[in-house]
């Protein structure tokens, strides 16, 4: 009788599993999946960055896809600078637009420009991939000179000194230069590099 028992239950589990899998019907349809933008900007203090992916055509089923760090520039490893939260994504019928997931710790002290990290859609179940199977995030350094200053100096002539509060900060697309805001409704544009004593810079201005 035990022994009954114990087929009867393992029948009804095979049962339940079965109907578990047909109500995740797979989408027979001709749709297509892709990233919605082939590059992105992020900045480098970025810690949870959600990458959209878009399916285009009616869908009937789900669509299953598996996302996966194709390559990067600075040897970032997989799971301990870049995480990814879930490496198989299920999308329901109907919906168009579903995210990507992951984080990121790439953050230091260092300028390194230049630094990338791309993504791939490996596998796809239930529809096909579109043109943009890829996806390169672009890595904008954090510039540890911006910020706001007081500035001191002294007039040549008489020798008085004087203070002003400036603003600093990064001039777009450059490792080498900053904007300096006066308040008086102009900038100035600076040069900066680093000094042999780590963390310790030179800044260089024209006189205006």
């Amino acid at each position: 009788m035990k022994y009954n028992k114990f087929l009867l239950l393992t029948c009804l589990s095979l049962l339940m599993i079965a109907c578990s899998d047909d109500d995740e019907k797979t989408n027979t349809t001709s749709a297509t999946i892709q990233f919605e933008e082939r590059e992105l900007e992020i900045k480098e203090s970025a810690n949870l960055v959600q990458i959209p992916l878009v399916i285009t055509g009616e869908t009937n089923g789900t669509i299953q896809i598996k996302v996966t760090m194709k390559e990067n520039s600075s040897n970032f490893k997989l799971d301990e600078d870049i995480i990814i939260t879930s490496e198989y994504i299920t999308v329901p019928a109907g919906v168009e637009t579903v995210n990507f997931e992951t984080r990121l710790i790439v953050e230091n002290i260092e300028m390194e420009m230049g630094r990338y990290i791309t993504f791939e859609i490996e596998e796809v179940k239930g529809a096909t991939k579109g043109a943009n199977t890829t996806c390169t995030l672009n890595i904008e350094e954090n510039n540890l000179l911006e910020g706001t200053y007081t500035m001191s100096g002294y007039n040549v002539f008489d020798m008085a000194t004087t203070q002003m509060t400036v603003k600093i900060e990064a001039v777009e697309g450059s490792d080498d230069k900053l904007k300096v805001d006066f308040g008086y409704g102009g900038t100035a544009t600076m040069e900066y590099w680093e000094s042999d004593e780590p963390g310790v810079y030179y800044l260089e201005m024209s006189a205006l």
